[in-house]
């Protein structure tokens, strides 16, 4: 690659999201290094804590009764082995243990990790028609719970201090400075994602169109005359490739098979965002129609279809029952604390931008709104200290049951939000509308990964979670944001 302006071109259309598929297809990827993937360390991470989940339980019924080998344990008792799987599975997403976001945090993942572990435990021991029956030495139960934690205590600690060794991080070299480009190094730089503790180092960004040297730490390289040498002497892992142009071109395309001979992956900006980030990369700016719509997928699609109406029924039946239960205890809390009605109805739009009313716990103060609508901030004065409990436990959410049961609310989907602010916000933010395109959901993606939405750029957010959510519904993906409800609800991580 030269630095004329033909070859400009040349590295322009470098970035065509064709080229991708065709070397992806006809070059298979060599790794050159120790790096894991952000779903290798997911998974590194829980198997070789279920390693001493299952070493601890299998030492523990070995203890209860001497007479059963690993060999009978495994083929006529691996029920017992199965119970401990799936609650340390359980208890282990609902605390985020495989976050890695979170994970370079060693105190506070030891925290949930004592939590989970000790959970799973009580679980274990208070489930003998799955497990052994409970014990009669209390010396057998401190055993289990010593061989449960300390082994996942000292793996955790090693992980924390060893994986972020250059030699396990992934080096990535950018193609391309505009506003995706540098929105991915803000994920880093920002602290959105701990780059290290997910495998990453970013070595440097290629743009033949700027004057910039660095952006945030990273160092910009202004054009390169051979870019598959360049790629070779960084000793880069993975090629993030700024999608800008729709053209093709047979020397790009030479140019990055060289790369992936020599070992280097391929990987467009948007799919390695989306990766990364669990959301769809778009601002205020943004008109990229592919990225943000939601195109329909067939595949299980009417399996899915019923799925979701039969969990929406389940739930509606079931929450609605347990809000009948609730009412005398919040209408008390409320008589003591903030005096008023009950509930509060609020116009929403839902499926297709129709408009709905929603019911909910009242939360605010008496008339919270009466200098007009007002988004909801961090410790906003309006809201109540009964509100606050609601809130953060998500009790105040209950009585939207009977929406879902009707069916103008799904159990999950995007927010639905004020027709007042959807006005607002369908000028400010490209795509919004596209949220409307399935039912809105008590509970969803951008709910249970962001925080409440205080302002235009909190809306933006959680959109790029919207899209990325109806970009990839699913029933598993489902069952993923159920779990992620249920951690925020634990901790007391709402709003």
């Amino acid at each position: 690659m030269s630095t004329t302006a033909s070859t400009k071109q040349t590295e322009t259309n470098l970035f065509a999201a064709p080229l991708f598929r065709k070397v992806n297809s006809l070059v298979p990827n060599k790794r050159r290094s120790f790096a894991f993937e952000i779903a290798d360390r997911k998974s590194l991470l829980y198997l070789i804590d279920m390693l001493f989940i299952l070493v601890a339980i299998g030492a523990y019924c070995t203890w209860l009764y001497p007479e059963i080998g690993a060999k009978e344990l495994i083929s006529d008792y691996y029920g017992w082995l199965l119970s401990g799987v799936v609650f340390w599975s359980f208890f282990s997403y609902v605390f985020d243990l495989y976050s890695l976001e979170n994970i370079d945090n060693f105190y506070s993942t030891l925290k949930y990790l004592l939590v989970a572990s000790s959970l799973t435990i009580l679980a274990y021991l208070a489930s003998p028609w799955f497990t052994p029956s409970l014990p009669d030495s209390k010396l057998a139960v401190f055993l289990f719970a010593f061989n449960v934690i300390a082994p996942l205590v000292v793996w955790r600690y090693t992980y924390f201090r060893l994986l972020d060794r250059p030699i396990f991080l992934k080096r990535v070299l950018v193609v391309g400075a505009g506003w995706s480009s540098k929105s991915l190094i803000d994920v880093f730089a920002n602290g959105d994602a701990f780059n290290f503790h997910l495998g990453y180092k970013v070595v440097g960004i290629i743009d033949s169109d700027t004057k910039e040297v660095v952006y945030k730490g990273v160092r910009i390289v202004n054009g390169t005359n051979d870019f598959a040498k360049l790629v070779r002497r960084l000793k880069i892992d993975e090629i993030i490739v700024e999608e800008t142009s729709e053209t093709n071109n047979s020397a790009a395309l030479r140019e990055l098979t060289k790369c992936r001979m020599n070992g280097a992956a391929v990987t467009s900006l948007s799919d390695f965002y989306e990766r990364l980030t669990g959301r769809v990369l778009i601002n205020a700016a943004a008109q990229n129609f592919h990225l943000a719509f939601p195109y329909n997928r067939n595949n299980f699609r009417r399996a899915y279809l019923t799925f979701s109406r039969a969990l929406d029924i389940c739930f509606g039946l079931v929450g609605t029952l347990l809000c009948v239960v609730l009412i005398p205890f919040v209408y008390v809390s409320n008589f003591f604390g903030s005096r008023g009605p009950l509930f509060y109805k609020q116009e929403r739009v839902g499926l297709y931008g129709k408009t709905f009313c929603i019911t909910k716990f009242r939360s605010m103060v008496v008339d919270a709104e009466k200098n007009g609508a007002a988004w909801a901030q961090q410790n906003d004065s309006r809201i109540t200290s009964v509100g606050r409990f609601l809130r953060r436990s998500r009790i105040d959410e209950l009585p939207q049951a009977w929406s879902v049961l009707k069916g103008d609310m799904s159990l999950i989907g995007p927010r639905p939000e004020r027709p007042v602010f959807v006005q607002q916000l369908k000028k400010e933010i490209p795509f919004y509308d596209t949220r409307h395109l399935a039912k809105p959901g008590i509970t969803g993606w951008a709910q249970a990964i962001y925080k409440y939405g205080s302002n235009t750029q909190d809306a933006l957010m959680k959109v790029q979670y919207d899209l990325y959510y109806l970009k990839n519904r699913s029933i598993m993906m489902d069952i993923k944001v159920l779990l992620k409800t249920i951690s925020v609800v634990v901790r007391f991580k709402g709003m």
